[in-house]
């Protein structure tokens, strides 16, 4: 995992042994997530997807959602969520961005055990920079 992905995981990780105050909606501190190996996969693709095709959506422009994703790796998952964002140039300020958005929020404090990141950036796109967050537990 590169160093931009590292400091993310930290930083999803200090934020969820916090309370977190996401929207109305006060979230307890949530255990650690670890980084899984199939959810990062899924994350990747999908950052580099958007960012190649310059689109910015949780659905691609086939209609595939982040469960079809996530399936397609091999993850049986109970249960997953997924935070995207575009244009931020560094780790802190998209995690700032989705902690201050309630429904990203909830997701990054979710009762989730494992999580996947994705970062791509291309220059001739409308936000350049482009992040994708899957959480998942298994089943």
């Amino acid at each position: 995992m590169g160093k931009i992905l590292k400091r993310m995981l930290t930083l999803v990780n200090v934020a969820r042994a916090l309370p977190q105050k996401c929207g109305k909606k006060l979230m307890p501190p949530a255990p650690a997530v670890k980084r899984n190996k199939r959810l990062t996969k899924a994350a990747r693709k999908y950052a580099k997807k958007m960012a190649r095709k310059d689109f910015f959506a949780h659905d691609d422009p086939k209609g595939n959602g982040p469960g079809d994703r996530i399936d397609k790796t091999g993850y049986q998952w109970s249960k997953w969520g997924e935070n995207i964002a575009a244009g931020y140039d560094a780790v802190p300020r998209v995690i700032a961005g989705w902690l201050a958005s309630p429904g990203h929020c909830r997701t990054l404090m979710g009762p989730y055990r494992h999580v996947g990141f994705g970062y791509a950036f291309d220059a001739d796109s409308t936000y350049g920079h482009y992040w994708v967050q899957d959480f998942a537990s298994p089943k």
